[in-house]
Order: structure tokens, then C-alpha cells, then sequence
């Protein structure tokens, strides 16, 4: 019996970019869970801080049985870090995602690399694709912009297809504190994709050193859409672990 796979998705859309991996994990035996956060996709509640976040994570974790291998996509590093901590957490799996230690939020993670040397040249603004109203929450509104950023590497079918998934962002989250720090206790491998347009590279790469295993794809920031079943295989090799 392999671990149940915990999909967490990250900022601006809900759960549905996960539907290739739910479908291959599925296809392949292993149980596989894509919940949408508060706010997101299909879920009603109110959109939550960082904390809130990772309750609703912790509540998943509450009701499967036996191990679960938790896997979180960018913004969702910081929810998966802290919500690791659940006895049921068997690994964690970051794919272009935040690793944060102590002390880090998104909006300043790895701090200890020379961020301010880094080459931005090229790089499109994620500010462009944003709209932020008086309340704090950011919406995609620039879908142009947001493929430069966000689906650099889609074709068109996969670009019309995750504008289905786009959802409203609180984004204070990106300065708030994970309340744990599971990758010191538990087993972690960080996924860095090289051609990233979303999360820099370099700053991946530093991220990707605190984990305990670490590959590189030439990817985007959705490796799930692009690479879909190489992802497949990546975490059912995990899964299959436990």
C-alpha cells in the first residue's frame, strides 16, 4: 500500500490544475486528495490567513488513515511546512514552492541568497497581470501578463484551461509566519524548475538545499500541467515508499 497524496494548491487559483495528477495517481493505485483552501475553487468560505490555511489542510490530514505524503506548489510550501507537523505526515514534497525557515515569509524567502543580485533581465512583472483592491485581495485580471508569469511554457490548451481555475488571493499571506517548521523532523524533496518565471530559479535552488532531496526539470512553475505524467511518476515513486 503506497501513502495517500495530498495535493495542496498555491496563490491565485483553486484545486483544479491538479486533475492530470489526481488521474495518474489514481490510475496507477494510489489514493490522491486535492482539496480547495478557504476562498478558493469550489469552497465558500471566507478566503483565510496563512493559519487558516493550514487548518484546513490539518483538517484533511485529521481524516485519512495511515500515511500521507504532502505535496505543496508554490505559495502552499509555507501551508505544507507548518502543517507537516500532523503525526499523519509522512514526507513532504515542494515543487517550485517555499521552504521557509524560521524568521522567513514568502515575500522575503531565502533571505540568506543574494537576492538583490539576481538577474532579473527578461523576467515579466507579476504586478502587471494583478489587480489589489483596498481590502488586500489580488485578483489575476491581465490574463496576458499572467501567462508571461504564472504559464510561461503552456500551449494554448492548457492556458484556456487553467484560467478555469484562477481564484482571488489575500495577500497579506505572503508575510505571515508558517506556526511550524516540519522539514527539520521529517523527509522532504524539493522539486526546482529551471525555467521558472513565477519563483526564481536561483531563489529555488537555495530553497531546494534545505531539503534532503532535491531534483531540476526544465519547467515552468506548473510542472503538474506541463510535465504532467513525469509528475505522476515523481511523487508515485514517493508515495510508493511508505
Amino acid at each position: 500500500m503506497a501513502a495517500t497524496v495530498l495535493l495542496v494548491h498555491g496563490a491565485f487559483h483553486g484545486s483544479g490544475y491538479w486533475r492530470a495528477t489526481l488521474k495518474g495517481l489514481a490510475d496507477r493505485g494510489i489514493t490522491a486528495i486535492a482539496p480547495d483552501l478557504p476562498g478558493h475553487g469550489a469552497d465558500t468560505r471566507p478566503l483565510a490567513d496563512l493559519n487558516g490555511d493550514t487548518d484546513a489542510i490539518v483538517e484533511v490530514l485529521d481524516s485519512i488513515s495511515g500515511p500521507v505524503v504532502l505535496v505543496g506548489h508554490s505559495y502552499a510550501g509555507a501551508i505544507i511546512t507548518a502543517a507537516g507537523m500532523h503525526p499523519n505526515a509522512a514526507e513532504l514534497v515542494y515543487l517550485a514552492a517555499y521552504l521557509l525557515e524560521e524568521g522567513e515569509t514568502v515575500a522575503n524567502a531565502g533571505a540568506a541568497a543574494d537576492i538583490e543580485g539576481i538577474d532579473h533581465t527578461g523576467r515579466p512583472s507579476m504586478g502587471a497581470a494583478l489587480d489589489i483592491d483596498f481590502e488586500g485581495i489580488g485578483r489575476i485580471v491581465n490574463v496576458d501578463a499572467a501567462r508571461e508569469v504564472f504559464y510561461s511554457d503552456f500551449d494554448d490548451e492548457q492556458f484556456a484551461d487553467v484560467l478555469t481555475a484562477i481564484s482571488p488571493q489575500r495577500m497579506a499571506n505572503f508575510n505571515e509566519h508558517p506556526r511550524g517548521y516540519s522539514f527539520y523532523e521529517k523527509p522532504s524533496t524539493y522539486l526546482v524548475c529551471s525555467q521558472d518565471m513565477t519563483v526564481h530559479p536561483h531563489i529555488q535552488r537555495v530553497l531546494a538545499r534545505r531539503s534532503m532531496r532535491a531534483a531540476a526539470w526544465d519547467s515552468g512553475h506548473f510542472p503538474m500541467i506541463t510535465h504532467a505524467d513525469k509528475t505522476v511518476a515523481f511523487l508515485a515513486k514517493i508515495a510508493e515508499k511508505y
